[in-house]
């Protein structure tokens, strides 16, 4: 399929062009734009799901919107399609779904923004995917093997924009996920202010956001760092340390 998209950009192309004449007035002609993708990681172009790819052009409509994976093609890592001139919209994401459903945590969401000028016959955008979450580990102390502990997030952020990846007011709420007796993890979507709280068996309740504007944590970085949460069951104290991300082998794991 995706070479056959190809194909059939470069052929609609030369029709285009060839009906454009160089003596007449270019600007209804299409603009050819390139997706370069070759800094894709392989393992999420050959995921099933692959990567989603929308294009449209501000107030004309949408030129794409479809997922391509690396089974697509083989050669050349590109995409070209025709757009209308103008301001386009370039959104590529490892998952279509950016919001954060009300009961759930976040996706491990990879995702690209990027306003491409049009104006011209050719234009190109290179895929730059951007990590859109937070990965918060909890670590009590004191706590008891035998007995249950619960954690509850609340916020009002649940997910991110189409158009520029920006924090999507929304109500949210997820449980934290056991991973060890004294651990826990819970993926958090990015934040447009500090409001976000957290319960432990109902009877702590903690600021969780402003502990984390505190730490210096910046919820407007390209790729989000992770925090780290130490709880002291016994005496309720809490701190908050941001875990710098380090982009890890292909991204790390792709959990979606």
């Amino acid at each position: 399929m995706y070479k056959l998209m190809q194909y059939v950009t470069a052929a609609a192309a030369l029709l285009v062009l060839a009906s454009c004449s160089v003596k007449e007035d270019r600007h209804e002609c299409p603009c050819l734009l390139t997706i370069i993708l070759e800094r894709v990681p392989e393992r999420i172009m050959n995921r099933a799901d692959g990567l989603w790819i929308n294009i449209s052009t501000e107030g004309k409509g949408t030129a794409l919107d479809s997922p391509v994976t690396g089974s697509d093609y083989s050669g050349p890592e590109w995409l070209g399609t025709d757009v209308d001139k103008g301001l386009v919209s370039v959104i590529c994401s490892n998952s279509k779904a950016l919001a954060v459903p009300y009961g759930s945590e976040c996706d491990s969401i990879y995702a690209h923004y990027k306003t491409v000028r049009c104006f011209e016959d050719n234009a190109r955008d290179t895929v730059l995917l951007r990590k859109q979450w937070c990965t918060a580990t909890i670590i009590l102390k004191n706590a008891y093997p035998e007995e249950k502990y619960l954690f509850e997030v609340h916020g009002n952020w649940a997910g991110i924009s189409q158009s520029g990846l920006e924090p999507v007011p929304g109500r949210f709420y997820s449980v934290p996920r056991r991973i060890d007796t004294d651990k826990f993890q819970i993926r958090l979507p990015r934040q447009g202010d500090d409001s976000m709280v957290m319960s432990l068996n109902s009877v702590y309740e903690y600021s969780l956001g402003k502990l984390i504007a505190g730490s210096g944590y910046d919820w407007k970085a390209q790729n989000l760092d992770d925090i780290r949460i130490l709880i002291d069951y016994a005496s309720a104290e809490i701190a908050v340390s941001v875990s710098p991300w380090d982009g890890g082998p292909d991204f790390g794991d792709i959990e979606i």
